[in-house]
């Protein structure tokens, strides 16, 4: 079994040929992400400190609802929020979007996240393969 110190992450980066503040916008823009989201399908809130955003996502036709907790809202630089399954240390995930410019009108845009669980594997073997 995993023990609550396993943590596991992805991160992927491409460069975007818009402003930081282009970028800030649509990924801000939380009731528009259905437009361009496969797949959190609706998302409601806003980009600020202590709030909770409500994010829908599609699992294979099945409408799953989460409430994160936005951890930053760097304006133009970074957004962080970490959401929870049932209780803290169940399953904890923290995913975060960082925008770097690297020249006028092209920024380097980073989705991440990390997954902290007592439970990580047995979680992922339930949510991919039975739910």
């Amino acid at each position: 079994m995993a023990n609550a110190q396993d943590l596991k992450s992805i991160e992927k980066s491409i460069i975007i040929n818009a402003s930081a503040e282009k970028v800030w916008k649509v990924l801000t823009d939380f009731e528009n992400w259905k437009n361009w989201n496969s797949f959190i399908i609706n998302s409601e809130g806003k980009a600020e400190v202590g709030t909770n955003l409500k994010n829908t996502f599609d699992n294979n036709g099945k409408l799953m609802t989460f409430k994160p907790k936005v951890l930053k809202a760097d304006t133009n630089k970074e957004l962080v929020w970490r959401g929870r399954l049932l209780m803290p240390g169940i399953f904890d995930g923290t995913h975060g979007f960082k925008i770097e410019e690297i020249a006028p009108n092209q920024v380097k845009f980073t989705n991440y996240e990390s997954f902290k669980s007592s439970y990580f594997y047995y979680f992922i073997l339930f949510f991919f393969f039975f739910y």
